[in-house]
């Protein structure tokens, strides 16, 4: 038998507790068996699972293998593959990335964006989400998206070489997670202890009271000393200025290869990048991505400053909160309109609903506008004057963007 015959490719699983690896076998260059598996036994030894369906009387074999000769075969070939990608990426150990974690705590599925170091090469966009319908996090690897013969296709720019490299990753990842979240946690906590002993330390101080002499001893000798006012007066604009100097010098912050980052220059990218998500909103999949790999960058560039992540952090919240905002005027929308007709309680209802969303201060005024302009549709609908609330019984100005 030519040993050119089989060639196989396989991918482990190492979270599944009976398929230990999958993928697929081809037969002389000419065909190709799709989702071959190698399963887990009761008795604990590994066996192949070739594809097959589901029957009237059972499960019925699409591929079956006649000789013994080629089971041995394909079974070999399984293994070696198996062997091969289990192999992939065993020579990167944790001590040689460095992973950057920022927080995203808005109730939303992305709970935060990771950027990877990794011998002299910088990943960003690593995107850390919730699971759908469950619980736990899972990580999701920078996309980009392209036309295919189904419409839009999602495909990963960087990816695990196999499923233990993916699976490792995926840990190194959470666990940088968990451990900023758990410093987050500890330095608010910490700022909340330390403005508890401020404000009960100066409750606590009382004015010093202060006698007739030594007042008349304090007046007399600051008498004494006033023709050397001027030059008192001339040191202390001195220091002023050599303060302010210094204050001023503690917003550029150097990084480990002694490079100089102005933050007034990282701010004004971040404000330049709020400006694009106001123009192209409402964004697309491929423009999310774009503005989480820009939030990356600019916050690695500031040295992962504090007060950068804070308003990074404040802006990816506003307009994740706008974009699921919109999403339940979708939801509202489509509703509408397969039960139109409304009823007279489903109307009341409905338009209850959005009034109140419309006089609410808190809400985002884009989405406000939005909420408006279908309910003067639906009332036009209705042949049903609505009369928009005067703007004296109006909140003076309604959540906007935020201010960076």
């Amino acid at each position: 038998m030519d040993e050119n015959l089989i060639r196989a490719e396989m991918h482990v699983l190492p979270e599944n507790n009976n398929v230990l690896a999958v993928g697929n076998v081809t037969v002389a260059n000419f065909l190709t068996i799709k989702n071959v598996r190698l399963m887990k036994g009761k008795d604990g030894n590994a066996f192949l699972s070739l594809p097959g369906e589901q029957g009237e009387k059972g499960w019925k074999n699409i591929v079956s293998v006649l000789t013994p000769e080629m089971k041995e075969k394909i079974k070999k070939e399984v293994l070696q593959a198996v062997r091969q990608d289990l192999g992939k990426g065993l020579g990167v150990y944790a001590e040689d990335i460095s992973i950057k974690v920022i927080p995203v705590n808005n109730g939303g599925q992305l709970r935060g964006i990771a950027t990877l170091d990794m011998f002299g090469l910088q990943i960003g966009g690593i995107k850390i989400l919730e699971k759908k319908n469950q619980k736990g996090l899972y990580v999701s690897m920078p996309q980009y998206s392209a036309k295919g013969k189904n419409g839009i296709e999602w495909n990963d720019v960087v990816y695990p070489t196999s499923a233990d490299a993916r699976w490792r990753l995926s840990e190194w990842v959470l666990d940088a997670y968990e451990k900023e979240v758990k410093k987050t946690v500890q330095h608010d906590q910490k700022q909340e202890q330390e403005k508890t002993t401020v404000e009960q330390a100066e409750k606590q101080t009382e004015p010093e009271e202060k006698t007739v002499s030594e007042i008349e001893t304090k007046t007399e000798a600051e008498n004494k000393q006033s023709v050397k006012k001027s030059t008192s007066a001339e040191i202390s604009d001195a220091v002023i200025k050599e303060l302010e100097y210094e204050i001023l010098a503690k917003d550029k912050a150097e990084v480990s290869d002694d490079r100089t980052i102005d933050l007034f220059e990282v701010e004004s990218n971040l404000k330049k990048l709020q400006a694009w998500i106001e123009k192209k909103w409402p964004l697309t999949d491929a423009g999310w991505d774009e503005v989480i790999t820009k939030v990356s960058e600019y916050t690695a560039m500031a040295n992962e400053q504090p007060d950068i992540i804070a308003k990074a952090v404040k802006m990816l919240d506003f307009y994740d909160h706008r974009s699921k905002e919109e999403a339940k005027l979708q939801r509202l929308e489509a509703w509408i309109e397969k039960n139109w007709p409304l009823t007279d309680p489903q109307w009341a209802n409905t338009k209850y609903k959005m009034i109140r969303y419309i006089n609410d201060p808190n809400n985002d005024i884009v989405v406000v506008k939005k909420y408006e302009e279908l309910l003067l549709r639906l009332e036009s609908e209705k042949r049903v004057v609505y009369v928009m609330p005067q703007s004296q019984n109006l909140p003076a100005k309604k959540n906007d963007a935020p201010v960076l």
